[in-house]
């Protein structure tokens, strides 16, 4: 009988399956490792973000700045990400315009030497049957692939990605499952909508990167998560507002739902580079930044399905910007004029915006253009016609 499954055939030829694919993983430098393995935390198929997979290999703490190189975290994991996929051990699946990798994945094949290896070496186990944990096994990071009990995960556990439903409709249930790992680093929900935010998660110290899902608002409690980096917050609620002490959270770095009171907030965040805000709707539809409004780390902002009219903004506002994308925005008028002074501002995409802020943007470039400055690059693309 012929095998049917990946696993049945590397399981009958071990030697031939993973002595060559072991060849290509064994030569990688140490540091690009565990980037590699990590893949295995995502299902088979599944279409990975390239900014949300940084952000994650920066909470696990993966990556490492090199002494005298004046690189951020984030730049040093985009070359991890590049040199794996030039070792054609990552997949670009979708690409941007201008080359940069925007989804990535994993052949099927790599992927089951990903979580092989990855179980051999302890590194992550990955939960694809309801009965594949009979006890508790020594293991801090777990991708959990088909239900089951929290009970049999470990309390030491540092990473968990849930892709299966966690069948908790009661608030003890909920209680009983976040309470049980005082060590995360990292929690992604990817299969969960609550009601409202689980106020047990702030309790989590250690957690660097948060996702999930909730109809509610974020309570101001979230402020005791000190040490959080990356909050993503797949709000479903169209009057959600921001937690008015967020600025306390001194180490968020990339905030993906919310607006109100973008200003006097997001601005105390020292270290925030990255800030999505999509289907927000403010009370005022102007968006207008004075001179002590700064952004002084943000590097990549998204407004998409925004209800914004008018935007009053200098180039001060946003010193280190490097990408600037707007989606669907409809009703926004124009970019503000003089953004092309940003001197690290390398690109604008607009999709389908407005006819004069597609205008806006020709103008800004055109200006640069003529004083010899060819970093900057603009893309526009409409689905439609308006």
């Amino acid at each position: 009988m012929l095998p049917k499954t990946l696993s049945e055939i590397i399981a009958s030829h071990p030697n031939k399956c993973l002595g060559v694919l072991g060849l290509s993983y064994h030569h990688l430098p140490n540091r690009l490792k565990p980037c590699f393995l990590s893949m295995g935390d995502f299902p088979e198929d599944f279409q990975v973000d390239t900014w949300r997979l940084i952000q994650l290999w920066i909470a696990e703490g993966f990556i490492r700045t090199s002494s005298g190189r004046h690189e951020s975290l984030e730049e040093v994991a985009k070359h991890y990400l590049e040199d794996l996929i030039s070792r054609n051990l990552i997949m670009a699946r979708k690409k941007r315009f201008n080359g940069e990798v925007k989804v990535c994945g994993i052949h099927d094949l790599l992927r089951e030497f990903c979580l092989i290896e990855a179980e051999m070496t302890k590194f992550m186990h990955v939960v694809r049957t309801p009965f594949s944990l009979a006890q508790k096994p020594n293991f801090r990071r777990f991708s959990i692939q088909k239900y089951i009990s929290h009970k049999l995960l470990p309390p030491v556990a540092r990473s968990i990605h849930c892709f299966s439903s966690l069948d908790l409709p009661f608030e003890s249930r909920i209680h009983g499952f976040f309470s049980s790992f005082n060590h995360l680093r990292v929690l992604a929900i990817f299969s969960a909508l609550f009601v409202s935010f689980p106020l047990v998660i702030r309790k989590l110290f250690h957690l660097r990167y948060l996702q999930v899902q909730c109809s509610g608002n974020i309570p101001e409690s979230i402020s005791e998560l000190q040490n959080l980096q990356t909050l993503i917050s797949d709000a479903y609620s169209l009057d959600m507002t921001l937690p008015r002490n967020i600025w306390m959270m001194k180490n968020l770095r990339c905030f993906k739902f919310i607006w109100e009171e973008i200003s006097s907030t997001f601005i105390m965040l020292p270290h925030l580079e990255e800030l999505k805000l999509k289907h927000c709707l403010a009370d005022d539809d102007v968006w207008k930044l004075s001179d002590k409004d700064i952004f002084k780390s943000l590097k990549l902002l998204l407004l998409s399905d925004v209800n914004l009219k008018c935007w009053e903004a200098r180039s001060d506002n946003f010193p280190n910007l490097k990408r600037l994308v707007l989606k669907k925005c409809k009703d926004l008028k124009k970019i503000p004029t003089n953004f092309g002074e940003i001197y690290s501002l390398e690109l604008i995409e607009l999709h389908d915006c407005t006819t004069t802020a597609k205008a806006s943007v020709r103008k800004i470039k055109q200006e640069q253009d003529d004083l010899d400055n060819n970093i900057l690059k603009v893309y526009i693309h409409n689905s439609y016609t308006n």
